[in-house]
């Protein structure tokens, strides 16, 4: 018996009630009977999910979906490589085999181990690029460390003139505010003191 097939029970008032799929009508005449199961078998049909082929905006076929989780699971392919073969994003691809999206398909394949897929390594650019990140954030993160604490000052910069008492990338500011434009300083590094050999 399928989940459409009607269940048909007369009441002792004399009324019949109808029954598809856990949605109930109740007819007070024979006559009624067949329309109202024709109703509720379609109510039931709207109300099911549109998952998967059903779907009439599903991008992909349920052989296609199989086949990435193939790739994935049994190939060991990352979800990269598959989505490069089937010209998408990575990101759908790992819905697709974490059983995000077509999760009533290939229960099957969801016992299988997910495979740990190195990441390409970076190149030297990247981690160049890495670095040079890390080292601004650092470096912005301890000069507002010292404008909280007061101790940011425009003579402790790589740029001050010891001996003209100005900034040597032409602030104007750093002079007139007797150095305490360091907090607001876009080129503002610090002076590294030169530890002497013992």
């Amino acid at each position: 018996m399928s989940t459409t097939d009607p269940l048909i029970e007369r009441l002792p008032d004399g009324a019949i009630r109808i029954t598809v799929s856990g949605i109930s009508s109740t007819v007070s005449s024979e006559h009624l009977v067949d329309e109202r199961i024709k109703q509720l078998q379609l109510r039931a049909r709207r109300a099911e999910p549109m998952r998967g082929e059903r779907n009439p905006r599903a991008r992909w076929g349920p052989n296609q979906v199989r086949e990435m989780r193939r790739l994935h699971l049994i190939e060991k392919l990352s979800t990269v490589e598959i989505a490069e073969r089937f010209g998408t994003y990575d990101a759908d691809v790992s819905r697709i085999v974490r059983w995000e999206r077509w999760a009533h398909q290939d229960q099957d394949l969801m016992l299988l181990p997910r495979p740990v897929c190195d990441r390409r390594p970076p190149t030297p650019e990247q981690l160049q690029r890495r670095r040079d990140q890390a080292n601004e954030r650092r470096r912005q993160r301890r000069k507002a460390d010292r404008a909280a604490n007061g101790t940011l000052n425009c003579s402790r910069c790589i740029h001050w003139g010891p001996k003209t008492g100005r900034c040597s990338m032409g602030y104007p500011e750093a002079h007139q505010s007797k150095g305490k434009f360091a907090a607001d300083c876009a080129i503002y590094v610090e002076q590294v003191p030169i530890a002497t050999a013992a």
